[in-house]
Parts: C-alpha cells; sequence; structure tokens
C-alpha cells in the first residue's frame, strides 16, 4: 500500500529538496510515496494554497486507488468534537477542538467507510498508535500491553497476581 496526494489528477511529486516548493506531476510513479497518514496530512496542511482540492489517497503501490479519505468541513468536525464531549474516544483525554484528530472507527484499508457514523474523536498519539486496526483488536493490544508492561514491573507482588486473576476472569 502507498499513501499519495493528490487532486485527482495531479500528484505531489518527490523532491530532494526540502521546504516550501511543492512539486507535481501526472505520473504516479514519480509520486512521493508517504509511510502513514499523518506525514501526508503534515504535507497537505504545509502548504494549504499550493494543494487546495488535494487530498489523501491510499494505492495498492501501482498507483491504483484503494481508499479515498474525505476531508471533512468545520461544521463536521466541530459536530464529531461536540459528540465526544471534546475528548478523545480511545483514552478519555480531554483534547481542545484544535487537537483533534479524526479516527475512521473501522479503519477505511479494512472496509469502512468516511461516513459521520463511522468517525470518532482521537488524540493525535491515539489515532496514530491505533493506526488501521479494527475497534475489537486495538483493545485487544492495549488489554495485552497493559497486562504485559504491568507484569513486567509487578510480577512478584501479591497484589497485581491477584489483579491479574481478577482481569483476566473478566474477559
Amino acid at each position: 500500500m502507498a499513501i499519495v496526494l493528490t487532486n485527482g489528477q495531479n500528484y505531489v511529486k518527490k523532491s530532494n529538496f526540502e521546504g516550501e516548493k511543492v512539486y507535481k506531476t501526472q505520473d504516479t510513479t514519480e509520486a512521493e510515496e508517504y509511510c502513514n497518514i499523518s506525514t501526508a496530512r503534515e504535507k497537505l496542511m504545509s502548504a494549504p494554497g499550493k494543494l487546495k482540492g488535494y487530498y489523501i489517497l491510499c494505492t495498492d503501490g501501482e498507483g491504483k486507488p484503494k481508499h479515498r479519505r474525505k476531508i471533512y468541513s468545520k461544521e463536521e468536525r466541530l459536530y464529531i468534537y461536540h459528540k465526544y464531549h471534546g475528548r478523545c474516544a480511545l483514552c478519555g483525554k480531554p483534547i481542545t477542538y484544535e487537537e483533534l484528530t479524526l479516527d475512521h472507527i473501522n479503519p477505511l484499508y479494512r472496509g469502512g467507510t468516511n461516513s459521520l457514523n463511522n468517525i470518532q474523536a482521537a488524540c493525535f498519539a491515539c489515532n496514530e498508535f491505533k493506526a488501521n486496526i479494527k475497534p475489537e483488536d486495538f483493545e485487544q493490544k492495549i488489554e495485552e500491553i497493559f497486562l504485559y508492561q504491568t507484569d513486567k514491573k509487578h510480577g512478584k507482588e501479591l497484589r497485581w497476581k491477584i489483579a491479574k486473576k481478577l482481569l483476566q476472569g473478566i474477559r
């Protein structure tokens, strides 16, 4: 899978130069590929005038579209922000509107849609960590990390052994 920026006709071109200059091409083989959505989003936001009308496109690596990400309006973003009461839906941390990132609950990569029903408010760290993981897999991953890290730190303590048994009984 490759992540590129396009307006449907042109692509942001690979460049040997750092800085403000944005090069464009119609040749998909010359398109700059980004390692993740956040990096592509940063590029998109770094030159809003030059990249007006451009969007993030996930391709199969040969230039064929897989998933087109929607650019949400301010009203849609505010709706999501208020729907989640200004908190990250994943960790519960309060976030400002400026810190808000939109997370696809069921990722586009896994067959999700761009509908507002499939979007949740997330802090940057949680959105990056969740990436393209389905909600049920994400919960299991968090649980595994928590249990492993806490076991490493408190594995010999009786209170942790009791808490761990209780937590495992909930599953």
